[in-house]
């Protein structure tokens, strides 16, 4: 894997943006029906209902972790359990689950200083604790939502100043420079230069990028929404939406998005980082304390590090700010994915 008041009259806390939240509410605290359901039911501790995301994204260690027993396995050291226990409950094949683990261990996905004390390289999130989360991911959701909306006059002047998006709705470029450009990409840059948030994701291999990674129980919490990037020449070519792209190595013509040149991708840039950098990171840093004692509340807070939590919450905070943005017509979303080309500065 460079903040927000509300001052234009033109938005206040009206139908559509609470629409936008009731989404988000009934996403997240559907964790909380689950939870009680899980409860009565006497759901086991190790099971395989689990959805793994990154950012920036991995289609590595999502294929890892399409694996049941690569899921089971890590749930199973979340809760505590050692390798011989998880090999005893489950009755799995020995050299089989030891295979997984060294694997795991090389890849940092998993990490500890014997068999017996391995936990989880990443937040594990389980419906007890999605639930205890809804009521904080909700405010903060609200109040990040009219913060952009407090700045909309600025942003539909720069994406009216785009000349090779002169012939595209205007609603998607918006959610390509909000949700692209600045809440998942400026806004990284700004974290990982500012370092008392996410001060940059962890190394998993020798060679390559890092990232944050987490499971998260069920499927009561947010909609997990994927950046992903890639330099094919003098151009950075990029895609942001609901869904994973497999592949960008594609030429510009494939990319069914604007083409921005010199000047448009320097606007692009210096937009993305002064949005970021003067607006959205003095809010996200005057939440550090609360975002501090969420962290602490959950169970994954005993192996799992401040910053690896706050990537999953802020994704989350993003998916919330997305459908209220939608839901108020503000944005287009897509059904997959926007792809957009920048050229480079040099």
């Amino acid at each position: 894997m460079r903040s927000f008041e509300t001052f234009h009259p033109l938005f206040s806390r009206g139908p559509a943006l609470l629409k936008g939240v009731a989404v988000l509410a009934v996403l997240v605290l559907g964790g909380a029906g689950a939870a009680a359901a899980g409860q009565e039911n006497e759901r086991p501790k190790v099971h395989t209902d689990f959805q793994f995301g990154s950012f920036p994204q991995s289609n590595d260690a999502a294929e890892t972790f399409s694996s049941e027993n690569v899921l089971m396995l890590v749930v199973g050291m979340h809760e505590g359990w050692s390798i011989d226990k998880f090999i005893k409950e489950t009755e799995k094949d020995r050299v089989e689950i030891l295979t997984i683990t060294d694997e795991l261990e090389e890849g940092r996905l998993i990490r500890g200083r014997s068999d017996y004390d391995m936990r989880p390289g990443m937040v594990v999130l389980r419906e007890p604790d999605l639930a205890l989360l809804a009521p904080s991911l909700i405010r903060h959701t609200t109040e990040l939502t009219e913060l952009i909306q407090g700045h909309w006059p600025e942003i539909e002047e720069f994406v009216e100043s785009l000349e090779a998006a002169t012939d595209i709705p205007q609603a998607e470029i918006l959610y390509q420079a909000i949700v692209g450009g600045v809440l998942l990409g400026g806004m990284i840059d700004a974290f990982y230069d500012d370092k008392t948030l996410m001060p940059g994701p962890p190394r998993r291999a020798r060679r390559g990028a890092g990232f944050y990674a987490w499971l998260i129980e069920g499927s009561g919490g947010p909609a997990h929404i994927y950046r992903q990037a890639r330099q094919v020449g003098r151009h950075r070519i990029v895609s942001v939406g609901p869904a994973p792209e497999e592949d960008l190595r594609i030429s510009l013509e494939d990319v069914d998005g604007p083409v921005y040149g010199d000047q448009d991708a320097r606007r692009w840039r210096v937009f993305a980082s002064i949005f970021s950098r003067d607006y959205v990171l003095p809010f996200l840093k005057s939440k550090r304390g609360e975002f501090i004692e969420l962290h602490e509340t959950v169970r994954a807070s005993k192996y799992a590090a401040f910053a690896e939590f706050l990537a999953w919450y802020y994704q989350s905070l993003v998916a919330g700010v997305i459908d209220s943005l939608v839901s108020s017509g503000r944005i287009k979303a897509p059904e997959t994915s926007y792809k957009y080309a920048l050229r480079s500065s040099r």
